[in-house]
């Protein structure tokens, strides 16, 4: 008894440490638990915008790759039996455990979600269709749709965390902020936007420090990735850009160096060029928020164009101010853990822990291996740039959408939209070990920590969470 007792203890500090030392298997452990749990703690449609996600998901589900537009609302017919579900929900909850006749359609509008293509929901998707085929209630739907969401998720981190050449540690925190693993574990889109970012920004930045040529699978994984960027969120194919930089030492000479970038900037604009042409076509109404009739796009852009200082002032004022003009902590916190439209959150103790936990994971060097200075010079500017820009284009698309005329502060922003660019500083941090790093002897050590700050923060919320629902 003893003797097996021993055994298993011995195999168990084995693979533990087998486990710590390595980045991406610190987060495929930590994320896959917290994430499962998080799946069956949080009630169905309480993660932000999860139900309007949902009606989305299923008419892909059914072939409603486009939606169609009634009386200018976009939408889709949807079975009738799901429609009024949820229009009863709030005083009949069991009926998100009925079978559904799937048959019956009706159209409704959810345009906040419409505009989407496929290639948003694409693993939500296949749980949703799995589910009809097996158990059509909308509680089956919802659970097979977040767990297909959360493999890919882990999946496309993982494999991110794998490439990077800089930063895997910084991925890994990223990877496992609480509100990551929140919409990790629900419907959201921000599955794809934040797993393709994160693996692209990866691939991207080993190609400017490393010395190995460009390869066929480099190639096909940035023509996949610039298609993905440009399916899941318009401002992402900023990030597309950073091709256009890369070092002429990976190419075998001018003409390959001048065809692949050409070729991948024309995929991802293709890409979306096609998608904005569909949405013309099919008459989808643009305008998501259609019941504020202060809000109108176009009169917003004249605005911009004719007074820009008042859009650099509200940018000022957004990003760094509350209501009150006090400084605000509302974009960290709100990038780290708030939860369910901002209806609970972790303490902020919690919150600034977890940020120490990034900025140590920035200034650990896990490579000990020198790097090019002049590449890393080049690849932190252009790092910089995008995501300087990318955090404008944030701004612009929610002055635009989602604020009235000319208001002096941005409605909609909120911290959780700049997770995907957050390994675009990683670069910097690099540069600045010269001054101040974090040297660890042990291999073992930054393992431990990352595995102690954020399982502590996943922990905490997943018992916020239980408590609060």
């Amino acid at each position: 008894m003893r003797d097996g007792l021993g055994s298993f203890l011995v195999s168990f500090k084995k693979t533990t440490l087998t486990i710590i030392k390595k980045p991406e298997f610190v987060f495929l452990s930590l994320s896959s638990v917290a994430g499962l749990v998080m799946i069956f703690s949080v009630p169905i449609f309480t993660p932000p915008d999860e139900a309007n996600h949902f009606l989305r998901i299923v008419q892909i589900s059914q072939g409603g790759f486009t939606s169609e537009t009634e009386n200018h609302k976009t939408g889709g017919k949807l079975p009738e039996s799901i429609l009024t579900c949820l229009k009863i929900s709030g005083n009949d909850k069991e009926c998100y455990y009925r079978y559904n006749d799937l048959s019956k359609k009706h159209f409704i509008d959810f345009s906040s979600s419409a505009l989407y293509s496929p290639v948003a929901y694409i693993p939500q998707t296949i749980g949703v269709a799995i589910s009809s085929e097996i158990s059509p209630s909308i509680y089956s739907m919802v659970i097979f749709g977040r767990t297909l969401n959360l493999i890919a998720f882990v999946l496309l981190i993982f494999f991110a965390i794998k490439e990077a050449k800089i930063g895997k540690w910084t991925y890994v925190v990223i990877g496992l902020f609480p509100v990551a693993i929140q919409q990790a574990a629900s419907l959201s889109s921000d599955v794809m936007t934040i797993g393709v970012c994160l693996l692209w920004i990866a691939l991207i930045s080993r190609m400017y420090i490393g010395i190995n040529k460009i390869t066929r699978r480099d190639y096909v994984l940035m023509a996949a990735l610039a298609i993905a960027l440009a399916l899941t969120k318009q401002t992402n194919l900023l990030l597309l850009s950073g091709v256009l930089f890369l070092p002429r030492q990976i190419f075998t000479n001018t003409k390959q160096r001048a065809g692949v970038v050409l070729s991948i900037l024309g995929i991802g604009l293709l890409s979306a060029a096609l998608w904005y042409m569909v949405m013309k076509l099919n008459h989808y109404n643009m305008g998501i928020n259609l019941d504020d009739p202060t809000i109108n796009p176009s009169a917003q852009l004249a605005h911009i164009i004719h007074s820009p200082l008042s859009f650099a002032s509200a940018l000022v004022h957004t990003y760094f101010y509350s209501s009150n003009n006090t400084i605000s902590d509302f974009i960290l916190v709100s990038m780290h853990s708030f939860f369910s439209n901002f209806s609970y959150k972790l303490p902020l103790a919690l919150c600034i822990i977890g940020y120490f936990g990034l900025i140590l994971s920035f200034l650990y060097d896990h490579n000990r291996q020198p790097i090019n200075r002049k590449k890393l010079s080049r690849l932190t500017a252009v790092s910089l740039v995008l995501f300087l820009l990318s955090i404008i284009a944030v701004a612009a698309a929610l002055y635009l959408e989602w604020t009235p005329v000319g208001l002096a502060v941005i409605n909609g922003i909120q911290g959780r939209y700049f997770i995907p660019i957050i390994p675009l500083l990683v670069p910097l941090f690099v540069m600045a070990r010269r001054y101040v790093s974090l040297n660890l002897k042990n291999e073992y050590t930054m393992g431990t920590i990352t595995t102690l700050i954020s399982g502590m923060n996943l922990i905490a919320m997943i018992v916020l969470t239980i408590k609060w629902f």
